[in-house]
């Protein structure tokens, strides 16, 4: 659960039972709640929306991330069918990030004297999906295997971060939750170590 406490619209809608009494579905419905919003109340849901975003991306990422762990961290070689999956997940991240948060993210994985595969472009377009598709592809490509900071590891450094942007924020998380959130991003990163090994 990410709780972030919001603005007035927020707290008529948690406290909507006790201020309203009777029946509440006539009385505070949800437009009625958008009605109250202030900057407070889409300040907590921008960094809502940031939070989850980021864990979907996690979640790509570590799944790019073990599509390539052992083949190509490991022997330095990628095959041409585990490029073409890598190639679609990354652009589902991309799907997921802004543009300069897609080249931090893009730049972490080390394969060798390949296209970009969007092109630099701001947004996803046809012509990248059907390049993707492409079957004339290298049979192999060459993976870097010096150690550096892998994508996943990044990703949560970017959900640390917004999590730490709202923190004791009016609209915010409270100080105390900060700990245990730490707590979860570091065994994440811990585990993600693991698979490695």
């Amino acid at each position: 659960s990410i709780y972030m406490r919001g603005g007035d619209g927020m707290f008529r809608w948690r406290w909507r039972e006790k201020s309203w009494g009777g029946d509440v579905k006539d009385r505070f419905t949800p437009e009625v709640m958008l009605e109250n919003m202030d900057e407070l109340d889409n300040a907590a849901s921008r960094g809502r929306v940031n939070t989850v975003r980021w864990c979907v991306a996690l979640a790509v990422s570590f799944k790019m991330h073990t599509r390539i762990c052992y083949t190509g961290y490991g022997h330095g070689i990628l095959s041409a069918e585990d490029k073409v999956a890598l190639d679609w997940d990354r652009m589902r991240l991309r799907g997921l990030c802004t543009r300069g948060e897609f080249e931090e993210l893009n730049e972490l994985l080390p394969i060798v004297e390949e296209e970009h595969v969007t092109s630099g472009l701001r947004r996803l377009t046809d012509a990248m999906l059907q390049a993707a598709r492409l079957k004339d592809r290298k049979p192999r490509y060459v993976v870097d295997t010096e150690p550096d900071m892998r994508q996943p590891i990044a990703v949560l450094f970017f959900i640390r971060n917004e999590m730490t942007r709202h923190i004791a924020a009016a609209h915010g998380i409270k100080e105390r939750f900060l700990n245990p959130l730490s707590q979860l991003i570091h065994h994440l990163s811990f585990q993600c170590e693991l698979v490695n090994q």
